[in-house]
């Protein structure tokens, strides 16, 4: 009895030490790096091409994923939008700049104008220097009123008109933001008609706040005027047109 139950024991601890099942598992490592050396790789840039070299089964799949994903989104398109036109230069600086130096380069026009008509042209005289067959001549004579002649009787009340339009031009323009180039350009060119005949109400005589404007340019049945006043009646046609291009655009 003693040595069945020994054989028994036997068997039973050689059933354990040797197992009944094995897994024969293949080197994948081995099999990858033998298909990897085969395969030329160098060279390929895209991430898809070199999916492709190194296993085409893997490239049908990852192509059949991008072409599902590309019909289930939505493609949506974006309307194109024109951005709004920055300030001139970009900086509150730059459009400052161009407003004075604007007014400052008409006052010094109207001025240099005036100073070679006090010195070339006679007052008075019968027979004036013209052009465009005799549609303009340089007639020089003294104002006491505002531009092309209009209320000579008014003198000191123009000049005052003028200093507080001057001033409101100027704290205008520094307190507006985003100001256009052409919104520059005509109130720099308003600026420069007023100071400009403002100089001589200011400077010429017979006293401040009282002198004649000089006037030289006449121009046949319609008035004498000077560059200054140019500068005035361009500057407001050119407030009309954004006013009214304003008005349109809203």
């Amino acid at each position: 009895m003693s040595g069945l139950q020994a054989t028994g024991r036997a068997s039973l601890t050689e059933e354990a030490e040797s197992p009944s099942l094995k897994f024969d598992v293949p080197d994948i490592s081995s099999e990858t790096r033998l298909q990897d050396e085969s395969v030329p790789t160098q060279g390929v840039d895209d991430p898809l091409a070199r999916s492709t070299a190194l296993s085409p089964s893997l490239h049908s799949s990852v192509e059949a994923a991008l072409e599902q994903t590309s019909e289930s989104v939505p493609v949506l398109s974006v309307p194109s939008v024109t951005p709004a036109a920055p300030w001139v230069g970009g900086t509150r600086l730059s459009a400052l700049s161009l407003f004075f130096a604007v007014a400052i380069t008409g006052v010094a026009a109207d001025q240099l104008t005036k100073w070679w008509a006090l010195r070339a042209l006679p007052l008075g005289d019968l027979n004036p220097p013209s052009i465009l067959g005799g549609w303009v001549s340089l007639r020089l004579t003294f104002n006491s009123g505002a531009a092309f002649s209009l209320g000579s009787k008014a003198t000191v009340l123009f000049a005052s008109f003028s200093v507080a339009v001057a001033v409101a031009l100027i704290v205008y323009v520094i307190v507006r933001k985003g100001s256009t180039l052409i919104e520059l350009l005509v109130l720099g060119s308003l600026l420069a008609g007023i100071c400009g005949n403002l100089v001589d109400r200011l400077f010429r005589e017979p006293s401040p706040m009282r002198g004649l404007v000089v006037d030289f340019i006449s121009v046949r049945y319609f008035a004498i005027f000077n560059v200054a006043d140019i500068f005035i009646t361009c500057s407001a046609v050119g407030l009309v047109l954004l006013a009214w291009r304003s008005e349109r655009a809203s």
